[in-house]
């Protein structure tokens, strides 16, 4: 459990000690080779990595970005005594006779931040429990989209470790965090004491949405959680949005009129349900306020059954129980169809309180192709035999592109026909997934390649 009653002085020490440290160094340049907006490297990549840098940077990565255990002696000839007492007295580690073990928590470099959060689940080294201190790419995606102005109140909910606020903190008088969850919390009110934050700037507040403010903000940031989750699957808090994601959401939008100023704006990130129309959220704002500016950057969409496959992944982590990944992802699905989503959009949201009649700009962002997609060839398309299974497609006697007999069945085929009928539903969820992402990746790069034209 973490601790956030340690000495604002203790913290701060230990955070310039990360600044003055190769570690910042060391992750953003993993970071930069292989993501740009995820912040969680492959694991088996930051060791190959680690494989020519010094001994002791090896170490710091190691143990505070993979969670590893180190000798109790080795980390105190690194850290000095007092960073060593600090990351014990709040919490973020254990000692156990000479060694010195992280509790399921990282420290993760974010633009000039540290932050600590939950070591994910894809490390080896994650606790067996539901992540508590959430961050992802949809958090570095939110901080990029947020206005830099000068703001004299802002509100962050669901504020998890606090990354939203303290990224607003160079440009802000006053931060208000709100955040339900107890290791959260004191994880929000230590990283704005690594962080350097002072205590009459930024105020972390225990509990639900609005029922812990009534004054008013100039900006209102939040990362809810936004998961569609059946009924009856324990999923993580921290992403559980109820059966179609927007139980938060809706919390959350209702009070954009009541508590942003006039011209206050207002930012939310969340991946969403919807159909070919667009994502659900749309509709639940225009039912929700009556004036002001929405803007929704959608900036990907993907088939439903890519989020059923996902989340069913992360019930058989959490209930470890992967012989029924089947059940788990045909749940999903069913629920899905209920509330006939076939897209999850991962959608950015900026709401201007601005007074005037409501109006609704959306920006899209993602690749055309579906399964509701249909294509025909383009004219003077001639399909010849090669060698073995493979055959060409030949426009005006230039040859365009080189594939096997299955390709070549779908462009005989296609004609009138949409992509999911070539999808057999009786097949393994993992079976109906790969199919789902080979189809539409081969009719993305057939289209590039000039041999068919979108319908």
């Amino acid at each position: 459990m973490l601790n956030s009653n340690v000495s604002k002085e203790s913290a701060e020490r230990f955070g310039k000690w990360l600044g003055e440290s190769n570690y910042p160094f060391i992750y953003k340049t993993m970071a930069g080779i292989f993501n740009t907006v995820e912040p969680w490297i492959d694991e088996s990549r930051i060791l190959e990595m680690l494989e020519n840098v010094s001994i002791e940077d090896k170490l710091i990565v190691e143990f505070f970005l993979l969670g590893y255990e180190k000798e109790k002696d080795t980390l105190l000839k690194i850290l000095g005594r007092e960073n060593l007492e600090f990351i014990l007295n709040c919490g973020f580690a254990v000692e156990n006779e000479n060694k010195i073990e992280p509790e399921g928590f990282v420290i993760l470099p974010i633009n000039t931040l540290f932050l600590i959060v939950s070591l994910p689940s894809c490390y080896q080294n994650a606790k067996k429990r539901m992540s508590d201190i959430y961050i992802g790419s949809d958090s570095t995606k939110l901080m990029k989209y947020i206005r830099k102005e000068n703001y004299a109140k802002v509100l962050d909910l669901c504020a998890g470790s606090g990354v939203q606020g303290l990224n607003v903190a160079d440009y802000s008088d006053k931060i208000v965090e709100v955040e339900l969850n107890d290791i959260a919390y004191n994880a929000a009110v230590l990283n704005a004491k690594i962080n350097g934050i002072s205590e009459e700037k930024y105020e972390v507040r225990k509990g639900d949405l609005y029922q812990v403010v009534d004054e008013h903000f100039d900006c209102i940031i939040s990362n809810p959680p936004f998961v569609p989750v059946p009924k009856d699957i324990v999923f993580p808090l921290c992403g559980d949005g109820g059966e179609d994601g927007l139980d938060l959401v809706r919390k959350i939008v209702a009070g954009y009129e009541h508590f942003l100023n006039p011209s206050g704006k207002a930012y939310m990130v969340l991946e969403c349900i919807g159909n070919e129309a667009g994502p659900y959220i749309v509709d639940c704002m225009k039912s929700i306020l009556k004036s002001g500016v929405i803007n929704v950057s959608l900036i990907n969409r993907q088939q439903i059954e890519f989020q059923a496959d996902a989340s069913a992944k992360i019930a058989i982590e959490i209930y470890e129980d992967p012989q029924n990944y089947d059940r788990y992802y045909n749940a999903w699905m069913e629920m899905f169809h209920k509330t006939q989503a076939v897209y999850i959009y991962p959608v950015v949201i900026e709401y201007i309180n601005n007074g005037h009649p409501l109006k609704i700009n959306i920006i899209k962002n993602y690749n055309k192709w579906s399964l509701d997609s249909e294509f025909e060839t383009v004219p003077n398309l001639d399909i010849k035999k090669r060698e073995q299974e493979y055959y060409e497609a030949d426009v005006d006697a230039k040859c365009k592109a080189i594939f096997d007999s299955e390709v070549k069945s779908l462009l005989e085929t296609a004609r009138g026909k949409k992509l999911r009928e070539n999808i057999v539903l009786t097949d393994s969820p993992k079976v109906i997934i790969a199919k789902i992402k080979k189809l539409l990746n081969t009719a993305n790069s057939l289209e590039e390649k000039g041999v068919i034209i979108p319908k």
